[in-house]
């Protein structure tokens, strides 16, 4: 089962971001709740590209060390398309700053579960 948090990769150019560049080995973080998951054959995903220290983060993305989460690019794929697990986030400064980003872009109040 995939897990909120957790980060994993694909090999579907149809599921990269537009103008990353890098149409293959996409990075995604699962958003979608571990109950959701467990039911349902799709996960909510947020797509992760890599940052320079040159570039921007708006108040709809979050920052994780070297790479940015696009929240303005929520999306729903099969399980099976997240082929490989690549690590977590377990901190909750950045799961709060992801929530956040989030927020900005549903308008929405948002909150991270306490593991």
């Amino acid at each position: 089962m995939k897990k909120q948090w957790d980060i994993y990769t694909t090999g579907d150019e149809a599921a990269a971001p537009r103008g990353t560049g890098r149409p293959q080995g996409v990075a995604f973080l699962v958003i979608s709740s571990d109950a959701v998951n467990a039911t349902f054959s799709h996960v909510t995903v947020l797509p992760l590209v890599g940052a320079g220290e040159e570039r921007d983060v708006y108040p709809n993305e979050a920052r994780n060390e070297d790479t940015v989460v696009l929240g303005h690019q929520i999306r729903t794929i099969r399980h099976r398309e997240l082929t490989v697990r690549k690590g977590r986030i377990g901190d909750p400064l950045v799961r709060s700053a992801i929530m956040q980003a989030l927020s900005v872009q549903l308008g929405m109040r948002l909150e991270p579960e306490i593991e």
